[in-house]
Parts: C-alpha cells; structure tokens; sequence
C-alpha cells in the first residue's frame, strides 16, 4: 500500500464572504475587544493598540491581540477537524489546490482496480 503524504492546499475561489470582521489597519486604534481579520484569522483585541499587527504581537505577556481561529472561509483548511466553514446553500464549490495528489491518487486507484480484479479472479465461480 502506498501512502499519501499530507498536501498543503490553497484555496483558489470561493463565494463564502470572508466578513467574520473588518480587516486589521495599522492606522486604527484599536480598544480592549475589537476584533479584525488579517491573513485569513480572526484575532480579538487585549489591550487597547494603534499600529501592532495582530501576527505579530499574539503570544507572550506583552500581547496586544489573541489568535481566535481561522475566518469562516478558511475554517475548513485548518489543521483542526473541529472547525467547519458555514456556507449559505447557493454558495459556489470551495477550490483547493492539491499538488500532485492527482498522480498519487491515480497510482491508488490503479493498484486498487489491480488489486480488486485479482480478488475477483481468485473468486469461486458460480455454475
């Protein structure tokens, strides 16, 4: 059996709105509780800021933003399987790229097919 290796995937088109909040700008103050969307998260304001991206000033005792997850377009590309992306009914088909998963994944069901027409051969027939 071959294995697949784990893919990063990109997304390339999506009709989700990504407007969990508006997006961080280093020349807003920001006050205890504002939340904003930058490089597809969501971080929630700590102390009161003007000017600190929120990628860079969320860890440590000094921080000025929390991490709060991955914007509800890209929740389904996280790494957790808690999250879910929540789409109306009328939106269009999320695209991912998945580099060389469409080789992988021929070789799989090639070996498949391989291995699923020796079962049958080795199959008692029925007369």
């Amino acid at each position: 059996m071959k294995l697949i290796e784990p893919q990063a995937i990109r997304l390339l088109s999506s009709t989700v709105p990504e407007n969990d909040a508006p997006a961080w700008n280093a020349g807003t103050a920001y006050e205890i509780g504002d939340s904003v969307i930058h490089e597809h998260r969501v971080y929630k304001a700590v102390t009161a800021s003007t000017g600190k991206r929120p990628d860079q000033n969320c860890e440590g005792t000094d921080a000025a933003w929390r991490l709060m997850g991955p914007t509800n377009r890209y929740a389904m590309l996280d790494q957790y399987v808690s999250t879910q992306t929540v789409a109306p009914m009328d939106a269009e088909t999320l695209t991912g790229s998945y580099p060389g998963l469409a080789q992988s994944m021929t070789q799989v069901l090639h070996a498949a097919d391989e291995q699923a027409n020796k079962w049958i051969a080795q199959m008692p027939s029925s007369h």
